[in-house]
């Protein structure tokens, strides 16, 4: 109980700090009003252009950048193969560490085997799918 307390009071001072005017996202008035007005604004912008380094974290990004899917590659020296304790069919010998040929082992999961079939567009093989050294088990 007493945790609880603790934390949602650490939770409200970090909110009242973080809300502080030099950790919001920065404003500037883009359209001022005519001089007859005084210091009204007409229009005001935020964004990370009218922003300190403390600002700049809060700003919203209107149209973030899409990442691509990535896949992490192991590097050759680092791909699984054959050892006399190693109970899988398929593993290429050791010797390929040497050459660098090694291929790397890439699983697709899921219920749709069609769908990561078509995706490396090799439909005639049905696990095993070879492509540039990068082996793509489907299961």
């Amino acid at each position: 109980m007493l945790l609880c307390v603790i934390l949602v009071v650490l939770q409200g001072v970090i909110d009242r700090e973080l809300d502080k005017p030099k950790y919001r996202c920065g404003c500037a008035c883009v359209d001022p009003g005519p001089a007859a007005i005084g210091d009204a604004c007409r229009r005001t912008e935020c964004g990370f252009q009218f922003s300190t380094l403390d600002q700049v974290g809060s700003c919203p990004i209107p149209s973030p950048t899409p990442w691509p899917a990535l896949v992490q590659v192991p590097r050759p020296e680092s791909r699984a193969v054959r050892t006399a304790g190693q109970p899988f069919d398929g593993l290429p010998d050791p010797t390929c560490r040497d050459t660098g040929s090694c291929p790397a082992a890439v699983l697709i999961t899921g219920n749709n085997r069609s769908l990561a079939q078509s995706i490396f567009s090799t439909p005639s093989i049905p696990c095993h799918i070879q492509v540039s050294y990068v082996t793509i088990c489907c299961s």
